[in-house]
């Protein structure tokens, strides 16, 4: 255990200590505000807590792996419980996966350092091995909750300071049924952590048609003269190969080849079999920390980095260690590898070679096991669980409409109050409705819940197939957005359904609303943000080579155009300048954000709004992320509140007067992508599905892309709609990619974006695509992809500049930042013709700003190791160096019209 849950604010907020569950304050445990609890796992087994449903299995943000979580998994459990595990470098679970046998060790994922992760003693982004660890959290109604519990003696002050309406969301109660072993429990005398008995390994599945393969047998190679032979007792078969490991070339390679076969193409999990090096290796050899094994199968490559240096251990006794699950078609040429190239930070490593297991999981088992009722996560109370009684006749207004034969049938647009009478009164409603063609019917359900009870809303074609469903657990309003856009009269079916607890007194409120595209379409639901706010900056600070602020310009350097420079703290600059890009005097103070930056965060990057009065920043934590947002005029910072203050992450600006952030509410929960009022902060829906996860307004504002995928594995789509949600139409579907980052042209004519695989790979090459509505073509297909930089139209629309991946045939710098090499790279639209803006050795380009007359490109990169902001001319591709040091983030800054 490395950091501990702060019952004072964990949502960010720095008071310089931490308080854990016993109420003694310490400055050891970490930092402030952390909402969970960080394991030191490195790349190892992740169980399940408790039985219940996977909810989500993905990326944090897909189209960049190194924010917030990275990879994780969110479980819901009953009574409101979910847990969160994040940081992992690969998933066992699916969404929707039913998990019913936690207590014996079901393994959803592999730790990893995937997302934001920091270390002052070494480079997240040199090694995968550095802050390799999980996030655990344990949320109850989408509040971070203790799954410590309590035990102070005095008010939690979790609970005492909690801004909303309903604190006992907040109270945390110790729900350990059996305590994590945790090798450092008095990490601080004043708070030791209960640790309980290490849990044994569960044995890997060895079912019919499982294959081994050993080292030295039938179906395995090696570089001849590279391995040396073992034969210590514990290994497969009695032998095994080593290796020296080596950080610049590999030179040796094993490979475990799985042998052809018809008919028995699948999904197969793979193992590796490794045993401890103090039985593997010589006196004073140690095995590697970070080896990347390659997964060559279904015509795909994907990689999976192990701890050989970790196992066998206490917790992980089995010499068998998961690799993922994979496809393969058994048509001969799929294996798995290792070389001795691994990024360890030690020195004096080896890699070992053992055995490889595959086992099939497809097809099932001729008679499969029925699967049992999920256990639920107990009550936190000392009460017990009443026994469950059978139903009494239901007498409410709509009843009986206990099945879909049995639906209650309503019409039109309506609002309707019912009751929920016991726990088993599932509650099923039936409607009617009609498509013309050419038009789009959008159908909101709204289902308001009484307090202290939990139900969920479900939405049903005329099949009795789900469609859709809000689960937000606790006592939250369930909204549902649905578009049907095949012409034709449609049914469909509501279901309402108890999830905890049912009120025979107080009754819930359904309300359907169904509008056709061009009609008034109500907003939906509505939540108002609130933040406190702070002055401008101020800062007297420059960057190291520029002279401290001086000598300002006639008109306020807060309403000048010209390139915004922010360094990591969110301290900010601006440099003004003219339309042709070249600077109007010195640096100037601008409105900063160094005041709202938390622990354990980081800036990531800032965007102003189309007229410039506005700018949102965007903070990347270990655990997620919030959006800040400055109004240049007075100064004013603030962090956005309510749904959106916990884990939020800005999308984009929808034009208008006044502007809009386009925030999404992330990762669960009150989740979804609203709009945000900068004046007001007041929230409200955008009709998009909560799979969302990128959002692009056209520059007249009247439509919007956006792109939504279900999970890890599950491909993605991309859609256009009105920006009232009409006309909504399906412009790509993608089953083994994610569309990243749609940007418009600035005529709103075309769009480009970035198609990258559906992958567990951190930093994969991705292809840089345009579209007009009616074609798609693509331009590059070396695009910078899983670190969230997009295509960057120029001001006449008839470019796209973007980083393009150097070393592409380099499989290990898809795996740490620090081996990416890029440039900067133009697509001219009319041609297709790309051509190098940059061409530097050994470089790292990030994403570039284009000068207003579009004759200059400026751009941050790290060059030969040398940090600067660069501006190259493109007609002469001439290059001057502006600024020599690092920024967070550069981004143009227009002209503010009078106020």
């Amino acid at each position: 255990m490395s950091s501990v849950f702060d019952h004072n604010l964990p949502n960010g907020i720095n008071d310089g200590s931490v308080t854990p569950y016993n109420g003694i304050t310490s400055t050891v445990l970490n930092y402030a505000g952390h909402a969970g609890y960080d394991y030191v796992l490195r790349y190892e087994s992740v169980l399940a807590a408790a039985n219940g449903r996977v909810s989500q299995a993905r990326w944090n943000q897909p189209g960049n792996h190194r924010f917030g979580l990275g990879l994780f998994v969110r479980m819901e459990h009953d009574n409101g419980y979910a847990t969160l595990y994040g940081h992992l470098s690969a998933t066992t679970v699916d969404v929707d996966t039913n998990i019913t046998d936690a207590e014996n060790g079901r393994v959803i994922g592999i730790s990893g350092n995937t997302g934001h992760v920091d270390d002052e003693n070494c480079d997240p982004n040199t090694s995968p091995m550095c802050s390799a660890h999980l996030h655990f959290e344990v949320k109850r109604n989408n509040f971070a909750v203790d799954p410590f519990g309590w035990s102070g003696n005095y008010m939690d002050p979790w609970v005492d300071h909690q801004e909303e309406p309903n604190k006992s969301f907040a109270t945390s109660h110790n729900v350990w049924l059996e305590y994590p072993a945790i090798s450092n429990p008095a990490r601080d005398p004043n708070c030791p952590y209960p640790s309980g008995t290490p849990r044994p390994t569960p044995t890997p599945p060895s079912g019919a048609g499982t294959v081994i393969v050993d080292d030295g047998g039938a179906n395995y190679t090696e570089t001849p003269n590279c391995w040396t032979a073992a034969s210590p007792a514990a290994a497969y078969g009695g032998d095994l190969r080593y290796t020296a490991r080596v950080t610049a070339t590999a030179t040796c390679q094993a490979q475990w080849n799985l042998p052809a076969q018809a008919g028995a193409g699948g999904d197969y999990q793979v193992y590796a079999h490794v045993i401890s090096y103090s039985l593997a290796l010589p006196s004073g050899y140690v095995s590697t920390q970070g080896v990347t094994y390659t997964i060559h199968h279904a015509g795909q490559t994907d990689f999976a980095i192990l701890n050989q240096w970790a196992f066998t251990n206490t917790s992980h006794t089995s010499p068998w260690v998961y690799l993922g699950t994979y496809a393969f078609t058994r048509n001969g040429g799929e294996y798995v590898s290792v070389s001795n190239l691994t990024s360890d930070l030690d020195a004096e490593r080896y890699v070992l070679a053992d055995a490889v297991k595959f086992v099939p999981l497809n097809p099932p088992p001729a008679t499969p096991t029925p699967t049992p009722t999920p256990t639920r996560t107990p009550t936190p109370t000392p009460t017990p669980t009443p026994t469950s009684f059978p139903c009494p006749p239901t007498s409410g207004p709509y009843e009986p409409n206990n099945s879909f034969t049995q639906a209650a049938w309503i019409t039109g647009s309506v609002n309707l109050i019912a009751y929920i009478e016991c726990a088993s009164d599932n509650d099923y409603y039936a409607f009617q409705t009609s498509v013309p063609s050419n038009k789009t019917r959008h159908i909101e359900i709204t289902l308001t819940v009484p307090s202290s009870v939990d139900y969920d809303l479900f939405l049903y074609n005329a099949n009795y197939q789900q469609v859709r469903s809000s689960e937000k657990r606790g006592a939250a309003s369930e909204y549902i957005y649905y578009a049907v856009a095949t012409p034709g009269n449609h049914t469909f079916y509501i279901k309402v359904k108890p999830f905890a607890g049912y009120s025979t007194s107080t009754p819930y409120g359904l309300q359907l609303r169904s509008s056709l595209s061009g009609e008034s379409i109500p907003a939906g639901e509505t939540v108002s943000a609130s933040g406190v706010s702070f002055g401008i900056a101020g800062s007297s600070r420059s960057l190291p080579t520029s002279a401290a602020f001086s000598s300002p310009l006639p008109v306020p350097a807060l309403l000048l155009p010209g390139l915004a420079i922010f360094g990591s703290e969110g301290e900010g600059w601006l440099q003004p300048m003219d339309d042709e890009g070249q600077p109007r005097g010195p640096l100037q103070p601008l409105v900063g954000f160094a005041s709202q930056i938390r622990p354990g965060c980081e800036w990531l990057h800032f965007s102003p709004s189309p007229d410039g009065r506005y700018l949102a920043a965007q903070a990347n934590c270990e655990w997620g992320g919030y959006v800040v947002l400055a109004d240049r005029v007075n100064g004013q910072v603030t962090r956005l509140g309510g749904v959106l203050g916990w884990e939020s992450l800005f999308l984009d600006w929808e034009p208008g007067n006044p502007p809009r952030l386009v925030v999404r509410a992330e990762p669960a929960g009150a989740g979804g992508v609203y709009r945000v009022d900068p004046r007001t902060l007041e929230a409200e829906h955008l009709p998009v599905p909560e799979e969302t996860y990128d959002v692009a307004f056209s520059p007249d504002g009247e439509r919007v892309l956006f792109a939504v995928t279900e999970g890890l594995g599950h491909g993605s789509e991309l859609w256009m709609m009105n920006r009232d949600g009409s006309s909504l139409t399906r412009l790509v579907s993608e089953q083994r990619h994610i569309l990243a980052l749609p940007r418009w042209s600035p005529d709103g004519k075309r769009w480009a974006y970035i198609r990258m695989p559906d992958s567990e790979v951190p930093f994969p090459v991705g292809e840089l695509w345009v579209m007009d509505g009616k074609n798609a073509r693509l331009l590059s297909d070396w695009a910078d992809a899983g670190r969230g930089y997009g295509p960057v139209w120029s001001p006449d629309g008839q470019t796209v500049a973007f980083v393009a991946r150097e070393n592409v045939a380099d499989r290990l710098a898809d795996l740490l930042l620090s081996r990416l090499e890029s440039n900067l790279y133009l697509a001219d639209i009319a041609t297709g013709r790309v051509q190098a803006v940059t061409r530097f050795e050994n470089a790292w380009i990030e994403e570039p700003v284009w000068s207003p007359d579009g004759h200059q490109l400026i751009f941050h990169g790290i060059i030969g190791a040398r940090p600067g902001i660069w501006q190259v001319h493109l007609a002469s591709r001439r290059f001057s160096l502006l600024i020599p040091d690092d920024a967070r983030a550069i981004v143009w800054i227009p002209e503010i019209p009078n106020q």
